[in-house]
């Protein structure tokens, strides 16, 4: 796989510099953008897309990102009380180990993971899932991507839960 950042592929007038790395014959290779600032230092850029086209229309990944958008709007849309929402879906570690048994512990683990703590939470979450969503999809097939998605959100609710097992703040997105 491929990303790409720029549109040259070495440093010119535009001051913008990739890099490909050798990863192997099987996954190609990685390319790293970097931008000349305004001071003369490198910065890193967001991907904006891959080269690795999906052979199939990713409706899983559409899907989950406009899940994910949807549950954002309503976090937006109910103002305050979105506190509320967030300590109710959210996933408190000190809370799941105290409530553990009940089946009821559990459903935090997979509403963390469709909320999200602001705009910029969103949108970088949503971007890479649409850059790299795709291409997991249309190699796991979609029924298995739905269970990667989730599991994800679920190990990663689990790690943070672990870490941090007296934890009372509330856990949000992936």
């Amino acid at each position: 796989m491929v990303i790409q950042c720029a549109r040259h592929s070495n440093v010119g007038d535009s001051g913008v510099k990739a890099d490909t790395l050798s990863s192997g014959a099987a996954t190609g290779g990685i390319r790293r953008c970097h931008l000349r600032g305004w001071s003369g230092l490198e910065t890193r850029m967001i991907p904006l897309r891959d080269t690795t086209h999906a052979h199939r229309t990713p409706v899983v990944t559409i899907l989950l990102i406009a899940a994910n958008v949807l549950v954002f709007a309503y976090e937006v849309r109910v103002g305050p009380a979105v506190v509320s929402l967030i300590d109710a879906f959210g996933l408190i570690p000190a809370r799941f180990f105290a409530t553990v048994p009940a089946p009821e512990a559990f459903v935090p683990l997979v509403s963390s993971t469709f909320l999200h703590g602001g705009w910029a939470h969103l949108l970088g979450n949503m971007l890479y899932l649409w850059v790299f969503g795709d291409n997991v999809e249309d190699r796991l097939g979609r029924v298995r991507f739905v269970f990667f998605y989730l599991s994800c959100g679920i190990a990663a609710g689990l790690g943070q839960a672990i870490a941090h097992p007296g934890s009372t703040m509330p856990m949000v997105g992936a």
